[in-house]
């Protein structure tokens, strides 16, 4: 999350001098024309994508999609505790787990490779 804002923050101001580009009927002039081409740009020591429009230099990012929920609503203080008791043990455990299933799966592909006597 810290790292999506830390983008944005640094975009910021290219999105804010960015031309705009015309959208809905005028679809067709979105397309790249002949003199745009596809570029490197180097910002903040980092290298990313940039297409050129008529002579401007406009970086492209792609960033993780957002999740929005709602607030949870608990019916009770006990659910409540409940709830995020489990989240906290979840979160502990979580890793070993993927360890374990990972682990799992090496010994199956190496039982499928065995020779049966």
């Amino acid at each position: 999350m810290r790292f999506a804002a830390i983008i944005l923050i640094l975009l910021m101001p290219f999105a804010l001098l960015a031309q705009k580009l015309p959208i809905g009927k005028h679809a067709k002039k979105n397309q790249m024309e002949a003199d745009d081409t596809m570029a490197s740009a180097f910002i903040n020591g980092t290298l990313y994508d940039a297409i050129i429009l008529n002579g401007d230099t406009i970086p492209v990012v792609s960033l993780p999609a957002a999740k929005a929920t709602a607030k949870r609503v608990f019916k009770s203080k006990k659910a409540r505790k409940k709830y995020y008791r489990l989240a906290y043990h979840v979160k502990k455990v979580l890793p070993y787990a993927k360890l374990a299933g990972k682990r799992m799966k090496e010994v199956e592909a190496e039982v499928a490779t065995m020779d049966k006597r």
